[in-house]
This record gives structure tokens, C-alpha cells and sequence, in this order.
């Protein structure tokens, strides 16, 4: 997957990278995945922290 692609800029938001993802697997086999600009997916900042609040960190480039 390409997330440099903007197609793809939802799969930006971890969550929503997350939940794709999650989408092929059916069983309990390896999988595996290539994820290009990996670096492009925002973080998110520690619920504990933000009062049990999902809040994404900044992208850095």
C-alpha cells in the first residue's frame, strides 16, 4: 500500500490503517503486509494522557 498515494490518505489515521488491515485477516496464519511512507501515519497520543480521548499527534516528516 502505498500511503504517499491520495487514494490512500484516509489510511493515514492509524485507526483507519488499523481496521483495513485487520479487514483481510480470516484466520490465524502470518500475514503479511508492505506499507510505503509508513513514516506518513500520524501517531496518536496516549488515551491515559488525554483523558481516555483519542487525539492524533502531528505528522513529522
Amino acid at each position: 500500500m502505498a500511503l504517499d498515494d491520495m487514494l490512500n490518505n484516509k489510511y493515514l489515521n492509524p485507526l483507519e490503517l488499523d481496521s483495513y488491515v485487520r479487514s483481510f485477516i480470516k484466520d490465524e496464519k502470518t500475514h503479511y503486509i508492505m506499507l510505503d511512507e509508513i513514516q506518513r501515519v500520524f501517531s496518536i497520543i496516549n488515551p491515559i494522557l488525554t483523558s481516555g480521548k483519542i487525539q492524533l499527534g502531528t505528522l513529522h516528516i
